[in-house]
């Protein structure tokens, strides 16, 4: 596997098409590092716009509820890129696929797989990069106040106050939330059971991959 990564980054390097895998992932299970590599691929691979902001995977020791996140950086230019980390407490075992699973049963995630998990996250770079193409001077405020992912919902007809808990549990955090879980969902194919959620999921993939066309 370290050949592997090894290997997977020398490529990465030449073709600027991936972010860099650390090789603090070389900890987790075979399975579950080829599953997270082969969802950023795929992401990158419906909008390759993302390789260009997402620049680095790694593991990290945060909260025990969370289980990943894309946190922006900002270099001394200020051009802001991504970073996705992985939480190790929740990555280091074969039960992180149970944990997602019965996160999803119980209505916590409106996905139940590792690559729900991480598409999330990658609608999370999505938003970032929509905020730094409209409005980069205040990324920050917006970043922090979703006011970019409250305009995407509202375009798709989502209401925070009445949709969020119909989408997950998860989603009622706040707007930026409920975009990454319902679109998330709409990217990996779990959409909702109810036709009036359902709708508007298509609605926002639709949007989405209008905007980047």
């Amino acid at each position: 596997m370290e050949y592997f990564l090894k290997r997977f980054n020398q490529k990465l390097s030449g073709t600027n098409e991936l972010p860099k895998i650390s090789t603090s992932l070389l900890l987790l299970p075979p399975s579950i590092l080829k599953e997270v590599i082969d969802t950023i691929s795929t992401a990158i691979s419906l909008f390759p716009i993302i390789s260009q902001y997402l620049t680095s995977v790694n593991l990290r020791f945060f909260g025990l509820s969370t289980i990943a996140a894309i946190m922006p950086k900002e270099d001394k230019e200020g051009n802001i890129t991504f970073e996705l980390q992985l939480n190790v407490f929740r990555w280091l075992s074969n039960s992180i696929r149970r944990q997602l699973k019965d996160d999803f049963d119980s209505g916590i995630s409106s996905t139940s797989t590792i690559a729900g998990t991480i598409m999330h996250e990658m609608v999370h770079v999505l938003n970032g990069i929509i905020i730094l193409q409209n409005r980069p001077s205040t990324f920050w405020i917006d970043w922090n106040s979703n006011l970019t992912a409250k305009n995407m919902l509202l375009a798709a007809n989502f209401d925070f106050q009445s949709d969020a808990k119909f989408v997950s549990g998860y989603a009622t955090t706040d707007e930026g939330e409920l975009l990454a879980e319902a679109l998330s969902a709409a990217l990996i194919g779990e959409l909702s059971a109810m036709d009036s959620i359902k709708n508007k999921e298509v609605k926002l993939l639709q949007d989405v991959i209008n905007y980047f066309s």
